[in-house]
């Protein structure tokens, strides 16, 4: 464990969180860092998706590539002996 600095008000809430879900302060602020790590992935991947977009060639590309890998949802291989995890 290391301690970190953060404001009174932080820490207050942090607490009445804690004490409302009957959790350790630091599993509160363990999943908050995750939720945010999550959603900065996800602004990432909104900003990347828009630059794409914002690329008529670039967009027209992607859209063919999708296309492409689209038709491999029709390749029968739905009978064959395997298991969802790739596994026989």
């Amino acid at each position: 464990m290391v301690s970190i600095r953060v404001s009174r008000e932080t820490h207050e809430r942090l607490r009445h969180l804690a004490e409302e879900q009957d959790r350790p302060m630091s599993n509160i602020a363990d999943e908050a860092v995750r939720v945010y790590e999550r959603e900065q992935r996800w602004r990432a991947a909104e900003i990347a998706m828009a630059r794409l977009r914002a690329d008529p060639d670039a967009w027209s590309d992607s859209m063919d590539e999708l296309t492409a890998w689209d038709a491999t949802l029709g390749d029968e291989l739905e009978g064959l002996p395997y298991t969802s995890d790739g596994n026989r």
